[in-house]
């Protein structure tokens, strides 16, 4: 088995390799990012969220040695392996998946897992998706006669937003919305979809400001609702200062700011969230509140608006959330925050589409 990294294997998704005493977790954040980064967001950090190898195999599979958590484990869908070559594609479903850790890592007594995936029929790279619903250890890969790569040379999409970019109960690697939305608009994706978080943290800025973007979208505001972590006193500065921060190195990267999606019962009513015996999601806060400064989604929604026009950027776009998911789509959202596995793949299609029709990115 080969381990990683390898020279002629590409953890692309992954701006980071977490050394293990037994392989490697890929992470989504630079190393130097590990000690501002907040011990609840490690563990979607790791997360496989739009995380593949890409390779360029000689054989009809390869094998990865791998020991793969799910985030919900009572709710998991199948954990898949999905190998793309062009347009066609394979999948591996694992057939044993462990615990995370209290430290947000695989459980290191569960046994490692071989996955056998078959490889699409072609010539050229392959690459091979890892599960979005956990973070996954990987230990060694199987692949013979392995091919120098060429340069991946389509435009790179970088994506920042919470568990509702994750999508981490997608059915699949290649059916979360950011993944989805990338093969229809042919772009190489750099998912920084994080569960719980988008708190506009200052060193995501440094890293999107210090990447190779081509293009980047911002889906913000939803958790900062839902934990009520601002108010509307801080909300627009700390916004204006996010942009600020990337625009020092990509003054002219095209940037698409995302409201939230529909959230019906806090379009209205302020955070914090709390979650009743069947799992639905309800904020807590006094709607009275918002006009002394509390944030309900719809106020989030103003205030985005507000910094868009408050900024002389011929680069920066915005689009309502709502077009991509509203209220009418109430069904998609099954615990009335999130898309269900049905509802990423639809997101995914509209925002594709939404991007074609207002020239995201840029050519």
């Amino acid at each position: 088995m080969l381990t990683l990294p390898h020279p002629r294997i590409e953890v692309a998704g992954a701006l980071d390799l977490e050394a293990t005493p037994t392989g490697v977790i890929p992470r989504r954040l630079p190393r130097w990012t590990v000690p501002q980064v907040p011990a609840d967001m490690h563990r979607g950090v790791r997360g496989g969220s739009g995380v593949r190898l890409r390779l360029w195999p000689t054989a009809d599979a390869v094998t990865l040695r791998l020991r793969a958590a799910v985030y919900h484990p009572e709710a998991a869908p199948p954990q898949l392996v999905t190998a793309l070559r062009g347009d066609a594609e394979a999948s591996a479903a694992l057939e044993r998946v462990c615990t995370l850790t209290d430290d947000g890592v695989p459980d290191r007594h569960a046994p490692f897992v071989d996955v056998r995936v078959p490889l699409p029929a072609g010539e050229g790279p392959v690459e091979l998706w890892l599960p979005p619903g956990g973070v996954t250890e990987i230990a060694g890969v199987d692949a013979s006669g392995l091919r120098e790569l060429p340069e991946d040379t389509r435009t790179r999409w970088w994506h920042y937003g919470s568990s509702i970019s994750q999508c981490s109960g997608a059915a699949g690697p290649l059916l979360t919305w950011p993944a989805l939305a990338a093969r229809r608009l042919g772009l190489r994706l750099q998912s920084l979809g994080f569960g719980g978080q988008a708190m506009l943290d200052p060193f995501v800025a440094r890293t999107l400001r210090d990447s190779d973007a081509d293009a980047i979208s911002l889906a913000v505001g939803i958790n900062i609702q839902n934990g009520a972590t601002m108010t509307a006193r801080t909300f627009a500065p700390a916004l204006h200062g996010f942009l600020d921060t990337i625009r020092e190195g990509r003054p002219a990267t095209p940037i698409l700011l995302l409201s939230p999606i529909a959230f019906p019962d806090g379009e209205d009513r302020p955070g914090p969230l709390w979650f009743d015996a069947e799992g639905r999601a309800h904020p807590q806060g006094d709607p009275a509140d918002v006009v002394n400064g509390a944030l309900s989604v719809g106020a989030i929604r103003g205030l985005i608006a507000e910094v868009l026009a408050a900024r002389e950027d011929a680069h920066l776009t915005f689009t309502d959330g709502r077009d991509l998911l509203g209220p009418s789509d109430a069904a998609l959202l099954p615990d009335g925050l999130h898309p269900s596995a049905e509802g990423y793949q639809i997101l995914g299609e509209r925002f594709a589409r939404h991007a074609r029709a207002i020239g995201f990115p840029a050519a």
